[in-house]
């Protein structure tokens, strides 16, 4: 079920009209961007004593206490204090909505954002008046926290306040949470913490039930307290509750036997003493008390009902495929009386016609109005998709290069197309990115919306492997002249085998794949294939020209035709050429030993000299 605080939804009746809050669309680097709150923003400022502008995500890191209204705001002027804003600045604090921006002041230790009791009552006329803050999320990391007040928000998730180990004093009264286990973890806290949990109001949408319904069953209840089990139920008759409880005009008095509890978490209601056009509420109180029997968290769950007389009328909200496109709505009433919707606006559709009892017939934008009668009725809203932004293909391969051509994908609005990337020869598909946002997915079809956004598909694709391509180097009678050669690489990869230049061989023709070819024989251009390919140059040998032939027979006939003398003659001539260059080998012999025995006689001679001097010189 839908729930809300009553105090919240009045606040606005309590906003001047002429304050508007203007979230203009920011860039990445604008305090909007990462602060979107315009009233965070004021109440950051006012606590670090800056102008807006001047906040900065390195300046929140200074923040240490934050308050709805700054400690400068309060000053105490003769011992009672003062306040230094205006009923409209405090009215306009109390629009908080969103932390978002706050994950920056990693020094917080204290949060109070706790709407003023005493200028509730004086500005606003109300005691209890919650403010709309709901997200807190921004205080997940935080934890230095020891002092968190947020009393009288709007808070309904608090799991942003598990994990809190300094944590010590949390007032979350006035609020509408139905889970408090997020705060199990914060031991110090629930051991010898303070805690403030009470008082909780969740009040649901209102529901209708016609007239003569005798009783209704609501729930199951999910209560939850710090150990994730459901609270105690009772029925809340108000009868011990003053007036000053908020709660006390939802009280569940009809009658004296009102509500019966269930052992599964659910109430049934009697309603037998209600009559047409009647308007109570289903109340159930729940509470779970510490290990003394007190009390720590309670609250109520309030659904306020009403009879009518009359049976609903039902809105469907369909496109012209049939497909539902909103949830339906009901109109409620006593007999007789009318009911008008606005009809809504969905973006990417334009409404087109209703269909009533079978009968379809044009609408234009505006309002349906029906009466309600005795008996149900239903009215089908068609709207028309409008055309959708396009999607576009690329098919790339992995180094971003595109491999074929891109395509556009048309259709109408929230319509799916189921993309499948291309059959490219030589590449297999190996992931796709979707709005290039680096998310990549394995290969395979992809399931697109279309909306009214451009969007753009890129399938990346990685190159075959094929197999070798065989040269090889024959004569023309099969018989190989040269080792073969592999050339190998991508599908529709260009390549080159060259003839080889062998000698005594000339290439006479190729054979590529099977076909003979007597053209451009010296090199031969390939692209790569799937399949295995062979290409064979053939060879013939080369043999002299017959004119050389008849020069050499000739030479020969005349050499042998000559006479035998004149061939000796010639022999003779040839020799004694031979050894008049070349010296006998006895001659060159002798030579050389008469030389060696010269010297040798020279040598001797000169010892005995020697010998001759050293005794004379030795008898003197």
């Amino acid at each position: 079920m839908t729930t809300k605080t009553r105090e919240s939804s009045d606040l606005n009746d309590t906003i001047e009209p002429a304050f508007k809050l203007q979230n203009s669309v920011a860039n990445s680097h604008t305090l909007d961007s990462w602060m979107p709150d315009k009233v965070l923003q004021k109440i950051v400022a006012a606590n670090l004593g800056q102008p807006i502008k001047q906040i900065t995500k390195e300046s929140l890191a200074n923040l240490t206490e934050l308050s709805l209204i700054a400690p400068n705001e309060m000053p105490v002027v003769h011992g009672k204090r003062k306040y230094a804003i205006s009923p409209a600045e405090y009215r306009l604090r109390l629009r908080l909505k969103s932390l978002t921006g706050l994950e920056y002041a990693t020094n917080l230790v204290k949060i109070n954002l706790a709407p003023d009791c005493q200028l509730n009552n004086d500005w606003c006329h109300r005691a209890v008046l919650n403010s709309t803050l709901a997200d807190i999320s921004a205080l997940q990391n935080l934890h230095k926290l020891t002092n968190i007040n947020l009393e009288m928000c709007n808070l309904h998730d608090i799991s942003a306040l598990a994990n809190k180990p300094q944590l010590v004093q949390l007032n979350l009264s006035y609020n509408a949470i139905t889970d408090f286990s997020p705060l199990k973890s914060n031991k110090q806290l629930i051991e010898s913490g303070s805690l403030k949990l009470r008082k909780q109001i969740i009040l649901a949408e209102p529901i209708h039930l016609t007239a003569g319904t005798t009783s209704y069953t609501s729930g199951p209840y999910q209560l939850l307290d710090f150990n994730g089990k459901n609270m105690t139920l009772k029925v809340e008759t108000g009868k011990h509750l003053s007036s000053k409880y908020p709660v006390k005009q939802y009280s569940s008095n009809w009658n004296d036997h009102v509500g019966q509890v269930n052992g599964k978490q659910t109430v049934t209601w009697d309603l037998s003493g209600l009559q047409s056009d009647d308007s109570a509420a289903m109340t159930v109180k729940f509470h779970s008390r510490n290990s003394a029997q007190e009390p720590i968290i309670s609250g109520w769950y309030i659904i306020p009902f009403r009879i009518v007389s009359g049976q609903p009328i039902t809105i469907h909200f369909k496109d012209d495929a049939d497909n539902t496109i909103a949830c339906q709505q009901k109109l409620y009433g006593s007999v007789n009386t009318s009911s008008t919707i606005t009809i809504p606006t969905f973006t990417g559709y334009s409404i087109s016609s209703k269909a009533v009892d079978g009968t379809t017939s044009p609408i234009s934008q505006g309002s349906v109005t029906a009466t309600i009668t005795a008996q149900p009725q239903e009215i089908t809203l068609i709207y028309t998709r409008n055309k959708a932004a396009d999607i576009t293909v690329h098919s790339q391969d992995e180094t971003g290069k595109p491999i074929a051509p891109e395509s556009t994908i048309s259709g109408v609005f929230s319509e799916q197309k189921i993309i499948q990337p291309q059959d490219i020869s030589g590449y297999t598909p190996g992931h796709y990115q979707i709005d290039h946002n680096g998310i990549s997915h394995h290969p395979g079809s992809v399931a697109i919306v279309l909306n009214n956004q451009p969007q753009e598909i890129t399938f990346y694709y990685n190159k075959e492997k094929v197999s070798n391509v065989i040269v090889h180097y024959q004569d023309t009678a099969g018989k190989k002249v040269a080792p073969d050669e592999i050339l190998s690489g991508f599908v529709n990869d260009q390549q080159t085998a060259p003839a080889l230049k062998l000698p005594g061989y000339t290439v006479k023709l190729k054979d590529f794949n099977g076909s003979h070819i007597d053209t451009d024989l010296n090199a031969t251009a390939i692209t790569l294939k799937q399949k295995p390919q062979e290409l064979t140059y053939i060879y013939t040998k080369n043999i002299l020209s017959s004119k050389n032939t008849v020069k050499e027979e000739k030479s020969q006939k005349y050499k042998h035709s000559q006479k035998p003398h004149l061939n000796r003659k010639l022999q003779s001539l040839v020799n004694k050429k031979k050894d008049v260059r070349q010296p006998s080998a006895k001659a060159i012999k002798g030579w050389q030993l008469g030389l060696l025995a010269l010297g040798l006689i020279s040598l001797f001679s000169v010892l005995g000299l020697a010998i001759i001097y050293y005794n004379r010189k030795s008898k003197h």
